[in-house]
């Protein structure tokens, strides 16, 4: 009896001080969590250095090297095949020619060449050469339920449509919110009409930005995910044998440009601004002189990354299942002459990832966690979407998935959940019961009705990973005003709340990986086992 007694007492007091232990270890991997890290990670990855981290962008190659060498100091390794830390996503990379690229207007006097970016802007992933007489409606607005139609008895047939980029008062009934979608249409109607393309005289806003800063028109590099390699050959070989259909095209011109095509003067130009500001219409009119615009673009072959990284879990049986944590470095890059820092969007999400990186080099859960930096969210998904389509580990293996995709600004004291419950109720029951205990920062579910705000649940990497049947949550602070602005700036973001919700998800990151089992996928009946399966071909590639 004796014995058996302290049998008991020693079997209590191991497996006392085990979750003792446990508890502690965890609570000093939520202490290197902080937001003077936090801070410092985020000075270089928003500095005007980076220059808004486009996707393709040199700017965005030196922070996948700083993620990365930040990342190896902290314990982590490499899980790419060849021992990289990056996952290469080839490309194809066009700019347009500025050599090869002009507007000539000819009259019955003569040509005139107007130079691209200098003198007008427009974007294309196609060559092209196109001709067409010019019509001028005005403010190209078409609303005739609403008296309002810049278009009525014009002929756009075969057409470049000429049209003023200009405001309506906001009182004017067109910009009344149930009245909004007449604006939208207004922009495909010269599409719908038959036009060959639209020439926009830009507002008089970005006008006198361009003189002031002496700005030319963007001319970014853009890219185009090659997802299949022969596929791709086979495409460039169709292009060369085959003569390429007429493009629309989109081109904005300066007022000096506006000027010469309609013969009046540039403030002749303005008083017509200044007439759709006060809500009155333009007299359109057919000009008598065509457009040739002609188009060159220069392709060459490049490629972005995603960082990843992992940590090998505790157990050596559930170290070869895994919880993955996101988040995208990338941004939208410059504009204009001006830097889209992206400090919240999601330079908030990046830096986080570094703190839990360290954290897991003090306490890590049982299985194994993988840290997927993804490259061209803002492109539509691009990176995400490709480490599921690529995954070094069996998609089958991920338990659930952590994103953190802006997180440092809004309501100080709470931040969304977004898809918790949309296929496992265990992750939403650990995700309510880790923020209960913790106590954190509270966890709002505004966004997580799945029929009524689901929009949001679309919009970030989490998705990609959601639509292979793996259980994910999506932590976000919600839309402000400096979204996609030069304006979203670290000195906006509150590292308090950056520190809480990235110490929310690092403890929600052990819950899930200390769990006896994988989430089970019980909450959409058409999701029963992850994996590419549920994927269809016409969805898989935004």
């Amino acid at each position: 009896m004796k014995r058996s007694r302290i049998l008991v007492f020693t079997l209590t007091f191991i497996l006392v001080t085990a979750t003792h232990f446990t508890a502690f270890s965890q609570k000093k991997g939520l202490k290197q969590i902080d937001r003077k890290d936090l801070y410092t990670h985020l000075s270089f990855i928003a500095s005007d250095d980076m220059k808004g981290r486009n996707t393709p962008s040199k700017e965005l190659k030196i922070a996948a090297q700083y993620l990365a060498s930040h990342g190896a100091s902290y314990g982590l390794k490499p899980l790419t095949p060849g021992g990289s830390f990056y996952q290469n996503i080839p490309l194809e990379i066009t700019t347009i020619s500025e050599s090869g690229t002009d507007l000539i207007i000819v009259t019955e006097s003569g040509r005139k060449t107007f130079r691209f970016p200098a003198d007008f802007g427009m974007s294309s992933n196609s060559s092209a050469n196109v001709s067409g007489e010019i019509v001028f409606v005005g403010g190209g607005i078409s609303a005739p339920d609403l008296g309002w139609d810049d278009y009525e008895g014009v002929d756009v047939e075969g057409k470049f449509v000429l049209h003023l980029d200009g405001d309506l008062p906001e009182t004017h009934p067109i910009n009344k919110p149930e009245n909004r979608m007449m604006l939208y249409n207004s922009y495909r109607a010269p599409r719908q009409k038959g036009a060959i393309g639209t020439i926009t005289i830009h507002d008089e806003r970005r006008e006198k930005d361009y003189r002031e800063k002496n700005l030319d028109f963007d001319n970014p590099e853009r890219g185009a995910v090659i997802w299949d390699e022969e596929e791709y050959k086979q495409r460039l070989l169709e292009a060369e044998d085959s003569i390429p259909e007429r493009p629309y095209l989109n081109v904005t011109i300066r007022h000096s440009v506006a000027a010469e095509l309609l013969g009046v003067s540039e403030n002749e130009l303005l008083r017509m601004f200044d007439m759709i500001g006060n809500g009155q219409q333009v007299q359109g009119k057919k000009l008598d002189m065509t457009v040739d615009l002609n188009v060159e673009i220069e392709r060459k072959r490049g490629h972005t990354r995603n960082v990843v990284a992992y940590i090998e879990g505790k157990d050596e049986k559930l170290k070869d299942e895994y919880i993955l944590i996101g988040s995208h470095y990338d941004h939208v890059g410059e504009r204009r002459g001006e830097i889209y820092n992206g400090a919240d969007d999601d330079g908030s999400g990046t830096v986080a990832m570094l703190e839990i990186a360290q954290a897991l080099s003090v306490e890590k859960p049982d299985r194994s966690v993988i840290l997927v930096w993804h490259t061209g969210e803002e492109k539509g998904l691009w990176g995400a979407n490709w480490f599921v389509e690529n995954c070094p580990v069996p998609l089958e293996k991920i338990s659930g998935m952590l994103q953190m995709d802006m997180i440092s600004r809004n309501a100080p004291d709470s931040i969304y959940v977004i898809g918790s419950h949309f296929l496992s109720s265990e992750l939403d029951e650990i995700s309510d019961k880790t923020a209960d205990k913790q106590d954190l920062i509270y966890q709002s579910d505004f966004y997580n009705d799945p029929n009524k705000r689901r929009n949001f649940h679309r919009n970030s990497d989490h998705f990609a990973y959601h639509r292979a049947g793996i259980p994910a949550i999506f932590y976000f602070c919600g839309v402000h005003e400096d979204l996609h602005s030069p304006t979203d700036t670290i000195e906006k973001c509150n590292f308090d709340k950056m520190e809480r919700v990235t110490r929310l998800v690092y403890a929600t990151c052990i819950a899930l990986g200390n769990t006896k089992e994988i989430l089970k996928l019980d909450n959409d009946p058409k999701v029963t086992l992850r994996g590419k399966h549920n994927i269809s071909q016409t969805r898989r590639r935004r």
